[in-house]
């Protein structure tokens, strides 16, 4: 862990496992890639960006291993208990910022919180078939999420 609380006042006293300002962060690059298929599939990880599938994935017992975080991009007032719950959890986080999180983010008005998070996979090494896993359209875009539309889960998205 950092030994730095992040100063931001939404964050205060919060201590971010690091604190990531260079865009050429090895965890920045692998973000970067999983916009692609082939390195979603050879990672087997995604990412989930936005509060609202986040907090959804959360919910729905998600693993997110790692959260980047950037404080200043912030859009609402309960990110905090958010991280609160992630760290509970055992989830990494870092804060980065404003131009590192623009690098990894792919919306259009980033909301400052985007998570990596492990693909699912059956016995046989497959992904496992959406609909009979989860009746919530989320949760079956977290159990499958290569299967949905773009390599992302987004919260405005899945309204």
């Amino acid at each position: 862990m950092s030994d730095t609380a992040c100063h931001h006042p939404r964050l205060s006293g919060f201590v971010p496992d690091l604190h990531i300002s260079s865009p050429q962060n090895p965890r920045v690059k692998l973000a970067v890639s999983l916009r692609d298929r082939h390195d979603r599939d050879r990672e087997g990880l995604y990412i989930i960006e936005g509060y609202r599938a986040l907090r959804r994935g959360f919910d729905s017992g998600a693993e997110v291993r790692e959260l980047f975080v950037c404080p200043e991009m912030f859009q609402g007032e309960n990110e905090p208990a958010l991280l609160a719950d992630f760290r509970r959890a055992g989830t990494r986080i870092y804060t980065t910022t404003p131009a590192v999180f623009g690098r990894m983010a792919y919306r259009e008005r980033p909301e400052g919180l985007l998570g990596v998070a492990p693909q699912v996979r059956t016995r046989d090494g497959k992904r496992p078939r959406p609909r009979a896993q989860a009746r919530d359209p989320l949760a079956r875009r977290l159990v499958d999420p290569v299967d949905t539309p773009g390599p992302f889960i987004s919260g405005p998205t899945l309204a």
